[in-house]
């Protein structure tokens, strides 16, 4: 497991984020703090250091985060505040939804990445199951970002979350943890940050 940054969401997510997995995360708009969310475990995937000698074994060199797809440009910035390693950032474009499933197996498939994050909207099952399979035999973190409503859609993915966000902070709530149990939570996650997109 990977630490999130956050310990009560680890504790509900069984000790972190899963490696080698298929996580989904659904949401009705984008920029409500989902990159907020994610950004400690992926400064860490960048940082050997910080690693539980365990996943630096598994991952070795990998050190690559690829984006795919993604809706707006990656804030160069705000990735630099948050400790990311720029020149290990990988930004993919394709043209059509299936070229997309294409070449996240293929990044799967090449070993490279220790991450991906990756923007869709239709998803095959059978295709997220066979995307499930290369995570899993490429141990790399996998995060599809997805509209809500797909929330009732059928989904294979081993964790998938749930994300709305108010003056609170972002809601969470865990649909589906292969890790641990479901349920909701809430995060005061800072707002005044740069954005990490633009």
């Amino acid at each position: 497991m990977l630490p999130s940054g956050f310990a009560s969401l680890d504790a509900k997510l069984g000790g972190g984020w899963p490696l080698g997995v298929v996580t989904e995360v659904l949401q009705d708009t984008q920029g409500i703090g989902e990159l907020r969310l994610l950004m400690p475990a992926l400064a860490r995937l960048g940082q050997p250091e910080l690693l539980a000698p365990e996943l630096r074994e598994r991952l070795g060199p990998r050190r690559q985060i690829c984006w795919l797809m993604p809706p707006y440009i990656p804030y160069a910035p705000a990735l630099l505040q948050q400790q990311m390693d720029l020149t290990r950032m990988l930004v993919v474009d394709v043209q059509q939804p299936d070229d997309a499933l294409w070449a996240l197996e293929q990044i799967l498939r090449s070993r490279v990445c220790a991450a991906v994050l990756g923007w869709f909207t239709r998803i095959d099952p059978r295709a997220l199951r066979r995307l499930q399979l290369a995570a899993e035999a490429g141990f790399c973190w996998v995060v599809m970002f997805r509209h809500s409503r797909f929330l009732h859609e059928r989904a294979t993915a081993p964790l998938r979350l749930q994300l709305q966000s108010d003056s609170t902070g972002l809601h969470i709530r865990i649909l589906r943890n292969r890790y641990g149990p479901v349920g909701s939570l809430t995060l005061a996650i800072n707002r005044d940050l740069p954005p990490l997109s633009c």
